[in-house]
């Protein structure tokens, strides 16, 4: 098993540049860099070399500069790697000292695509890498009584009151407020497609998800509060459904719970939101028959209004003839 090296300051004080050289390699390693040409060498002091990206023609001036005792690099060091730089053309720097740099010279230094690795952050790097060596346990996904998500809302609406005032929501917002809860789906359908691995789902992912979750869970309580006209009062039903659904398929995916329960999930949100991508087209329609059966009434009631009329005409001539 790949353990973590132990390395401190006073390691890189006097050591010799072929064994720091051999850090900066594993260093350039993980950039994905191979040596490609040398460009000067000074004996136990300094390497300036080209090198090559392994997956593009990029090409990269690495200076390694070993100095004794720790001590500053010279100045006059700093206005040669750029002078290098500019005679071959090169905009991408990646420079290794065992020593210090003096502000104002890591400033000149210090640039787009410059990578400056002093003692600090040769040590740091190295640290990272062996981190990245160690294996991590493989994750056994779980079937799941109770989904972590179900648990969350649960806990979540438990410890709020529930409000009593109502939102009452005029038909010309439904499309509005709908489409607003369909758009919570796109960040996070973006991030779940990033993942290359479900089982082993990357921390920084994980947490950004976890996020997302816990930011779904007041919309629970927001719907909970509208009401619709009859004909679209089965909207509360359905988004409470969908957000419920957004969480537990978050959930399933960051605790590990049985992929087969992730995509039953993803399917039903989608359902969902074929269904409310329609609800404009429903909107219209309502509007329609709405315009069509107020027409019928006003039909009717001008129809009955010309019937009284009429009768009370006729009525009003008998009781003149009589």
């Amino acid at each position: 098993m790949s353990q973590i090296r132990k390395i401190n300051p006073k390691d890189l004080y006097d050591i010799n540049i072929a064994n720091f050289y051999n850090y900066v390699a594993e260093i350039m390693d993980d950039f994905h860099y191979a040596f490609h040409v040398s460009i000067r060498e000074i004996p136990n002091k300094t390497r300036c070399e080209i090198w090559k990206h392994k997956k593009s023609d990029e090409e990269a001036l690495v200076w390694v500069e070993v100095v004794k005792e720790s001590k500053d690099v010279a100045s006059d060091i700093v206005v040669e790697v750029l002078r290098i730089m500019n005679d071959n053309n090169l905009t991408k720097l990646f420079f290794f000292t065992n020593g210090s740099l003096r502000d104002d010279d890591r400033q000149i230094l210090d640039d787009e695509g410059h990578f400056i690795f002093t003692t600090d952050e040769i040590i740091e790097t190295l640290i990272a890498l062996d981190k990245k060596k160690i294996p991590k346990k493989k994750v056994v996904r779980k079937r799941v009584k109770v989904p972590s998500g179900f648990v969350l809302i649960k806990n979540y609406l438990r410890s709020r009151e529930l409000p009593k005032e109502k939102n009452v929501i005029r038909i010309n917002l439904i499309k509005d407020i709908v489409y607003r809860y369909v758009s919570l789906y796109e960040p996070i359908k973006e991030m779940i497609s990033n993942i290359k691995d479900f089982d082993e789902i990357p921390d920084d992912t994980k947490e950004r998800l976890k996020k997302e979750q816990f930011k779904l869970l007041p919309n629970l309580v927001v719907i909970s509060t509208y009401s619709f006209m009859d004909k679209f009062q089965y909207l509360k039903v359905d988004l409470f459904n969908y957000v419920k659904l957004l969480i537990m398929y978050i959930g399933a995916i960051i605790e590990y719970e049985l992929m087969e329960d992730v995509e039953k999930y993803r399917k039903e949100i989608e359902k969902y939101l074929d269904k409310f991508n329609k609800i404009e087209e429903e909107i219209e329609q309502y509007k329609r028959e709405y315009i069509d059966e107020n027409k019928r009434l006003s039909m009717k009631l001008l129809v009955s209004s010309a019937l009284f009329i009429i009768i009370f005409f006729i009525l009003l001539i008998i009781l003149v003839v009589k």
